[in-house]
């Protein structure tokens, strides 16, 4: 009987220790967490495998970018907080396959791409993992498409914040669409890999959106912006792609060449301007949009 006491007080001497240990590290990952200073915040939800980047603006956090992705299966990815640690361009995973992109989580979990039967063959990626994009399919990695993969590896740097967890809400952006690979071969590229020798690129390009405020006819003379009204987002991942919005080409109509000719746009100059807008998105690809902006006559 004396032995058993003192046998269950060992165990709850050490279930007390291991709760206080847990609370100690919880405590200071949340006290980590509470004066995280950086610009991204990568949120997994592992029940409905999205996942939503969010970025600081102004002192807020805005959802910006949305990626579908497979977690692990029987619930081996481990939820919490947690903060990226190194890169590679190729890693080795498990049962000798290799991952893209591969930026690393906690312990052995990473974001990655599908898994490819040989490392630096891109053409040798199994067309039936990848098609399991947005359910549960890996040993605890969060997998990616290429493209998003190749995204986190070169925009959220070492100490971004990953939260893990667990919803039936997919987050503030949706849940982004798979663009199913369908062939009898059993592996191929990733369709969403940007590599210009990609035969098998399927992504949308990003869409170029006018405002219908835009001014299309302007007063001779006043101040006028070509950029505002403007906006662009990739249709894939519902990010915004503004801040790419460039002004590639102005033509003017030539009553004398009875064409549209290269012009430099002003308002002091009356006429009929072809305006084309261009996003090149090094990730979803590119695209431009053309519109007609008519300056009046002075008076």
């Amino acid at each position: 009987m004396k032995e058993n006491r003192k046998h269950r007080k060992k165990i709850t001497a050490l279930l007390v220790l291991m709760l206080m240990l847990t609370t100690v590290i919880g405590s200071a990952d949340f006290a980590e967490a509470g004066t995280y200073k950086g610009t991204w915040w990568l949120k997994v939800n592992t029940q409905c495998n999205v996942v939503t980047a969010y970025k600081r603006v102004d002192g807020e956090w805005e959802p910006v970018r949305a990626m579908l992705c497979s977690t692990g299966l029987n619930d081996t990815t481990p939820q919490g907080g947690f903060f990226l640690k190194g890169r590679w361009n190729w890693g080795a995973l498990y049962e000798g396959v290799y991952g893209q992109y591969c930026t690393h989580i906690t312990g052995d979990i990473l974001f990655h791409s599908v898994f490819y039967n040989e490392q630096y063959k891109k053409n040798s990626m199994p067309i039936e993992e990848y098609n399991k994009l947005g359910e549960p399919a890996s040993h605890g990695c969060v997998r990616l498409t290429v493209m998003d993969a190749k995204w986190v590896y070169e925009n959220c740097p070492k100490g971004t914040k990953v939260t893990i967890y667990s919803s039936s809400k997919s987050g503030p952006l949706g849940k982004p669409e798979r663009i199913p690979v369908i062939t009898k071969r059993e592996t191929t590229w990733d369709p969403t890999d940007p590599d210009p020798k990609n035969p098998n690129f399927k992504l949308k390009p990003p869409v170029i959106t006018i405002s219908e405020e835009k001014e299309t006819e302007i007063p001779y003379g006043s101040r006028y912006s070509l950029t505002s009204g403007v906006s662009a987002q990739d249709p894939n991942t519902f990010m915004k792609l503004d801040e790419l919005i460039t002004v590639s080409k102005v033509k003017k109509w030539s009553a004398d060449e009875q064409r549209y000719i290269s012009a430099s746009f002003t308002t002091k100059k009356p006429g009929t301007y072809k305006v084309t807008y261009t996003v090149d998105d090094p990730y979803s690809g590119r695209s431009s949009k053309t519109i007609k902006v008519k300056v009046m006559k002075k008076g």
